[in-house]
C-alpha cells in the first residue's frame, strides 16, 4: 500500500508518504525519488507506516526523516540496468 498526502494548516504544510504492511514490524520500500527528492531534501517530509494493516487493529507511526535514517537500515534493494547505446562508427 502506498499513499501520499500534503497536509496544510494555515501556513504549515507537511508531506506525508504512507506505507503499509500486514506485518506487525515496520518494513517498507522507498523509491529512489521518495528518498532523494523527499526524505533527503524536504524538511516537511514525513513517513507514516501502517503496521497490521489488514487486521482489525492497524497501527500508525509517523517518522521524521532523521528518525527514519536512525531507526531503519536503508539498503539499496534493486538496480535498474539500461542498455548503453554504442555509437556507430
Amino acid at each position: 500500500m502506498r499513499l501520499r498526502f500534503h497536509i496544510c494548516q494555515g501556513r504549515t504544510q507537511i508531506h506525508v508518504e504512507v506505507k503499509g504492511t500486514a506485518a506487525s514490524v515496520p518494513q517498507f520500500f522507498l523509491t529512489r525519488n521518495e528518498h532523494g527528492n523527499g526524505m533527503m531534501v524536504n524538511p516537511a517530509w514525513r513517513l507514516a507506516i501502517v503496521t497490521d494493516a489488514l487486521s482489525d487493529d492497524p497501527k500508525v507511526r509517523i517518522y521524521l526523516a532523521d528518525q527514519v535514517q536512525k531507526m531503519f537500515d536503508l539498503a539499496p534493494y534493486v538496480f535498474l540496468g539500461t542498455l548503453i547505446p554504442i555509437p556507430e562508427s
